[in-house]
């Protein structure tokens, strides 16, 4: 199921309980009262209501602040966090990546940079509407990029197989490409999850982007 059905099952299944038990309390108020039946359907409706809405938004509460939470709600779509890796550019040189994913039920923001190999900016980009296919094992949105070098907005096409680690749960590794729509040369990339919260701290960041690079540099393209 999709995180939105994992939700909504959570609550469905907690409002039937609570009909159950309401109208077990109704069976044994009525053999003792001649309220109208009718009455009573309507009054249990409105409670039925509000209680469905109050374990929403409780719920929604606890998935927003809750990482436990978020990730049973989840499943096996839970990405949230920061990402750290590495991408070969254009001119062939190394470029050091650090994305932070913000996860709700709704979907996913991307927020990403890139750095030189002296710790440089070389440029942000966000992505607001990635397409999560688990069956697939893939990633795909469309991104605007905004490099130092460009006097532009460069929208562009990302596309990513999703891997798990032996170790984990969730999906922690990713592998695909890129393409600018103004510059269609594909760039590799490769990209580890390094922690389930936003680290924002750029130098601890940067070193463990560069240990990736040491790691996977010799599977690269000649």
């Amino acid at each position: 199921m999709t995180p939105l059905e994992n939700f909504n099952a959570v609550i469905i299944a907690c409002t039937t309980i609570f009909m159950y038990l309401l109208w077990l309390g109704i069976s044994k108020l009525m053999e003792i009262n001649t309220i109208p039946f009718f009455i009573i359907t309507i009054l249990s409706g409105l409670i039925s209501l509000g209680f469905y809405r109050s374990v929403a938004t409780l719920l929604r509460k606890a998935f927003n602040n809750n990482k436990v939470i978020k990730k049973k709600i989840l499943g096996n779509y839970y990405l949230e966090g920061t990402w750290v890796g590495f991408f070969v550019g254009n001119s062939g040189k190394i470029r050091y990546i650090c994305e932070r994913f913000e996860q709700s039920l709704e979907g996913i923001i991307i927020q990403g940079s890139s750095y030189t190999d002296n710790q440089k900016i070389h440029g942000n980009w966000i992505a607001k509407s990635p397409v999560v296919n688990i069956e697939e094992k893939q990633l795909m949105y469309y991104y605007e990029a905004d490099m130092i070098n460009n006097l532009f907005i460069n929208p562009g096409l990302a596309s990513f197989k999703m891997e798990k680690s032996h170790k984990s749960h969730y999906i922690d590794s990713l592998r695909g490409f890129s393409s600018d729509l103004y510059n269609p040369h594909k760039l590799f990339a490769i990209e580890e999850k390094i922690s389930d919260d936003f680290i924002d701290d750029e130098e601890a960041i940067l070193l463990r982007a560069k240990e990736l690079y040491q790691k996977y540099k010799d599977m690269l393209s000649e």
